[in-house]
């Protein structure tokens, strides 16, 4: 409470203060209207009464001895006094250098445009002192920028005026003051670059606060010039007048500027803070507008060529857009797209300066080239070169702009194009990965981050990738972290101190930020908390810190990717469910062909065990000898329809899982042997030739007898109903790489390339026009690749269409250490 009624006293002091220099600085405004001046240029017709280029040597017998001694003389006059002016010049056709000395009658230096734009100029100055010494919530920083405009506003409006329209102690105040502002705005400036747009060196305190206490020394020895020019009418007091103001005091400004130019380039190299560079952006374009003008268009060429850049007028009208830049730079540094109008005027200077060296080439190769100098010809050559410009305009300005991006502005971006590019790269996106490399795309164009990691939470499934590493694995310690984040955290933002700039919305966590391994997350999930998104980002390459446009940017990511995952996830639903359904209809398609297939099998040997049944019943001697055959036919269907009904049981068994297996010790070579003697029946009933080749050895396997009886059965019968024309099976056993290995070989109408993989799934058919001929429902190879499976064995296919097939089984040879084994 003490400061803040402390600072209302002083600021009640410097009002006051404030209220005496516009004071003086309207009375002086009102001499500046009756400023003499000697007649230059246009102001007669005759050049008799016109100092066009001559050098002023006396005027009223006073020497002038230096370039503005002339004015500081004619100052002591009035308008329209007549003085008596000696001057020389070179006469270019007497080739000689003439004096002559005349009358010449003073004229107005000012006029009433410079008034007015003068003390706009002056006002808006002193407004914006006055607005950011109220407003501003650094004290330093609102003294010091406010001093910086009123003397500034001081330096404007004080400008020389008639001597003669004020009392003499007037224009002495007018005139030190003025004198004063020209040493005091350029220490004040590079203090101001020491503070904006945050403190740089705490030691320039002790600097600058030295200048400003030894700055009334200077504002008296300013007083004690100015009172000897004005009391006295003395040549010499005129020239050290002369060389204080004109020598000293202007001069003095040119280094200061250059100093703090220098100064805010190298707090912009080396600001983290996006918001600092904005600010100093627009203190740049105040001195690019203001200063820069004054010094390299008119205070510098006065000094080096005696001749201004621009008028005066001009130049005061150019310097009111640099307190509005300044006070933009400190209040309001938002106010418009800075960066961008000065990306795009950089863009447009470069072309102008590109296709005018284009132009001007060309022109000059075609005048060249077609020497005669005729109008023609150069208006055709103006013509041509103009056409060239116009047809590289858009390809340069094309190049050129994306040059300047890249490489001078480069931490910048349009956070609504970039907000299109992200949404477009992920409109179809069909999986989380996608999603991820658009993440990271954005991540390393825009915001230019080391390394970044996305962790997905899906239906309590984790993915953890890094733009760097590609995937990886996450502990115990970071999982259960984030599902507590999951849960409880209504935060978006998760971050270390001093990362963000201007937002105060982030919740500090050290130890999540440490699992992470990054310098921000930022996360989002749905509302049901089944998709949670984290997007963790490291310290940026350029070393900025991150933006509120970066925090927008990435909030957007998470929500977005939320938004996709749902999307993805209800449309993978959709499709999953579809699946399922066809594969219901199959199964259904298939289970009717299964039961199609196995009536029919069934209904045929039921149909010969009938016929057979009823011959006998018929008791005709005549056939009695046949009766034996007969019943071999009865027996051998009946153990056919038994193989079929035990197949369909033990696919039934395989699929429900209740299938058992009894392992023992059993002699591979003997099984097979009883297998054939069963079939014996078949081969002869389907006129089919057996060639073996058994070893006479034992080969003992661990295997359930029974199952294995069923696996060479339905082998035995596959290859008896796939064969054609040549009715021919091979089988053989023997012992290859410590394997048993039993081969049984057709050469019947064999299995495509493209089938062979799928004839072991349930009631695969094959589409071959043979294959579909022959009956059966398509189980009996699934119930060998399951019964094989559960031995831990293997089945190889070796098959080629229309010259047959070899399945060739491999059992690991049994050791008298194992046991027999149940399951």
């Amino acid at each position: 409470m003490k400061t803040s009624l402390s600072g209302k006293k002083s600021n009640v002091i410097i009002y006051i203060i404030d209220a005496i220099l516009i004071i003086l600085a309207v009375i002086n405004n009102g001499t500046m209207l009756n400023k003499p001046d000697l007649p230059r240029e246009n102001n007669y017709s005759s050049s008799e009464y016109l100092l066009n280029n001559e050098e002023v040597l006396e005027i009223n017998g006073i020497p002038i001895n230096y370039k503005n001694s002339a004015e500081i003389v004619v100052d002591k006059f009035n308008i329209y006094d007549t003085l008596r002016v000696k001057s020389k010049y070179f006469d270019n056709e007497s080739n000689h250098i003439i004096i002559r000395e005349r009358d010449l009658e003073l004229v107005r230096f000012y006029f009433l445009d410079y008034f007015i734009i003068s003390a706009f100029v002056g006002l808006i100055y002193v407004v914006l002192g006055i607005f950011m010494l109220r407003n501003a919530k650094d004290r330093t920083l609102s003294l010091v920028f406010h001093w910086l405009l009123i003397s500034s506003a001081v330096m404007l409006l004080n400008t020389w005026g008639g001597l003669r329209d004020v009392p003499p102690i007037i224009s002495l105040i007018l005139r030190t003051l003025n004198d004063y502002a020209y040493f005091i705005v350029p220490i004040i400036f590079m203090h101001f670059s020491f503070i904006t747009p945050k403190l740089k060196w705490e030691r320039h305190k002790v600097i600058f606060n030295s200048i400003y206490y030894i700055s009334p020394i200077v504002f008296i020895l300013l007083a004690l010039v100015n009172y000897n020019y004005i009391y006295f009418d003395n040549a010499e007091y005129y020239q050290i007048y002369e060389i204080v103001h004109f020598g000293f005091l202007k001069p003095f400004m040119i280094p200061c500027f250059l100093f703090v130019i220098a100064n805010f380039i190298h707090s912009y190299i080396n600001s983290k803070m996006l918001s600092d560079r904005r600010r100093i952006l627009w203190i740049f374009t105040g001195l690019f507008l203001g200063p820069t003008v004054y010094i390299f268009l008119y205070r510098l060429p006065e000094q080096l060529i005696n001749k201004v850049m621009i008028s005066e007028t001009y130049m005061v009208l150019a310097l009111a857009s640099s307190p509005i830049a300044l006070f933009i730079s400190i209040y309001k540094y938002k106010f418009l797209d800075i960066q961008f109008i000065l990306k795009r005027s950089f863009v447009y200077f470069l072309i102008f300066l590109f296709l005018g060296a284009v132009y001007i080439f060309t022109l000059w190769l075609l005048r060249k080239i077609v020497l005669l100098n005729l109008y023609d010809v150069i208006y055709a050559a103006d013509a041509i070169a103009t056409l060239l410009v116009l047809f590289l305009f858009q390809p340069v300005k094309k190049r050129i702009q994306l040059f300047v991006d890249k490489k001078l502005f480069q931490v910048y971006y349009d956070y609504r194009q970039v907000e299109q590019e992200f949404l477009e790269s992920i409109k179809y996106s069909m999986n989380v990965n996608e999603i991820k490399n658009s993440i990271f795309n954005i991540l390393n164009k825009y915001i230019h981050t080391n390394d970044s990691k996305i962790l997905t939470f899906i239906n309590s499934e984790f993915n953890l990738s890094s733009q760097i590493n590609g995937t990886i694995a996450f502990h115990g310690s970071l999982l259960s972290s984030v599902i507590s984040k999951i849960k409880s955290n209504s935060k978006m933002i998760i971050s270390k101190e001093n990362v963000i700039e201007d937002y105060k919305e982030f919740e500090e966590d050290r130890q999540f930020i440490k699992y992470f391994g990054s310098e921000l997350i930022a996360f989002s999930k749905s509302d049901d908390n089944h998709i949670a998104v984290f997007i963790a980002c490291d310290k940026k390459r350029t070393n900025m810190t991150f933006n509120p446009e970066d925090i927008a940017l990435l909030k957007l990511m998470c929500n977005e990717t939320i938004n996709m995952i749902n999307k993805i996830e209800l449309e993978k639903a959709l499709i999953i469910q579809k699946e399922e359904t066809k594969k219901l209809e199959e199964l259904n398609s298939l289970k009717s062909l299964f039961v199609s297939s196995v009536s029919h099998e069934l209904k045929t040997p039921l149909t010969s065990i009938k016929l057979f049944a009823e011959i006998l019943a018929q008791k005709n001697e005549n056939q009695l000898p046949k009766n034996q055959e007969f019943l071999a036919i009865i027996q051998g269907e009946c153990e056919r329809l038994n193989r079929l009904i035990d197949n369909i049981l033990d696919y039934s068994k395989i699929e429900k899982g209740t299938k058992e297996y009894r392992f023992k010790p059993i002699n591979i070579n003997s099984t097979i042997i009883e297998v054939l003697k069963s079939m014996e029946y078949v081969f002869k009933l389907n006129r089919f030739s057996l060639n073996t080749n058994i070893a006479s050895n034992e080969y003992m396997i661990l295997a359930d007898e029974d199952a294995i009886k069923e696996v060479l059965i339905n082998i035995l019968s596959n290859s008896i109903k796939y064969s054609l024309n040549i009715r021919e099976i091979d089988i053989d056993s023997s012992i290859y790489d410590n394997k048993v290995v039993v081969a049984i070989s057709d050469k019947g109408i064999g299995i495509k390339q493209e089938e062979q993989a799928k004839i072991f799934e349930p009631f695969y058919r094959s589409k071959d026009k043979n294959a579909s001929i022959a009956g059966g429902a398509g189980i009996g190879l699934s119930i060998v690749k399951s019964i094989i499976d559960a031995h831990q064995a293997q089945v190889e296919l070796i098959s080629e269409p229309m010259k047959g097939t070899c399945i060739k089984l491999f059992f690991d040879i049994w050791s008298n250490d194992e046991e027999d084994i149940d399951y």
